[in-house]
């Protein structure tokens, strides 16, 4: 995922999935669709940014599951539609 941030929101502006194609439309598996292209988040509520304020601290950021980490386990993308892990 490619995020940017301002005082307010992060932005998704790109993602990549395991089989979508850049040249055509038509060459990815069922379900493998673009999931948070283009989204708008506000600031505190991304995995991404909690990544980013790690800083040089660690060069590797792991979660398992989101619903087991006490970080992310109430947000809406983890407990409602999509529920991401």
């Amino acid at each position: 995922m490619l995020f940017f941030f301002d005082s307010d929101y992060a932005y998704i502006l790109a993602e990549a999935t395991q089989t979508l194609s850049l040249r055509r439309d038509s060459l990815h598996d069922e379900g493998d669709d673009l999931w948070l292209g283009r989204t708008v988040i506000p600031r505190g509520h991304s995995v991404c940014e909690e990544t980013a304020l790690l800083g040089k601290a660690s060069t590797l950021h792991v979660i398992n599951n989101l619903a087991n980490d006490t970080r992310f386990c109430d947000r809406a993308y983890v407990k409602n539609g999509p529920t991401a892990r």
